[in-house]
């Protein structure tokens, strides 16, 4: 977030500050990250979280490089493309989880503006 006149009350959300909500919105204090975490074969990482209570979290983001910008140090040009993920449900959450409630934010030029926690619905697993 920026405020270069606070005073004012005008602020810009920057895109990082959306992966942070969507951290903290799915997951609260006490949950930790698991050991599952990794790149996308291409452009992206995931990470996943739980509270040891069988509850699970897995965050995907595939911010493009100039979403990324604020990042320091400067990251080498790359680019992200659309794909699709498969992930194994195993350990102690094998043969429990269910489904999946899906949440996604479009990140567009303005990010005050994109569309932010969309519901996509529900994502059922077959045992």
């Amino acid at each position: 977030m920026t405020a270069n006149e606070p005073w004012s009350g005008h602020y810009d959300l920057s895109y990082p500050l959306w992966i942070t909500a969507h951290t903290t919105q799915f997951a609260k204090p006490g949950w930790h990250y698991l050991k599952t975490v990794g790149h996308l074969k291409y452009g992206g990482s995931y990470v996943a979280l739980s509270d040891n209570l069988g509850n699970l979290t897995i965050i995907i983001e595939t911010m493009s490089h100039d979403q990324s910008v604020c990042i320091r140090p400067p990251l080498p040009i790359y680019s992200v493309n659309e794909q699709n993920v498969t992930f194994v449900v195993g350990g102690s959450f094998k043969g429990k989880v269910k489904k999946l409630n899906k949440w996604q934010t479009r990140l567009g030029k303005n990010a005050a503006s994109s569309n932010t926690f969309v519901d996509e619905g529900t994502i059922m697993f077959i045992s």
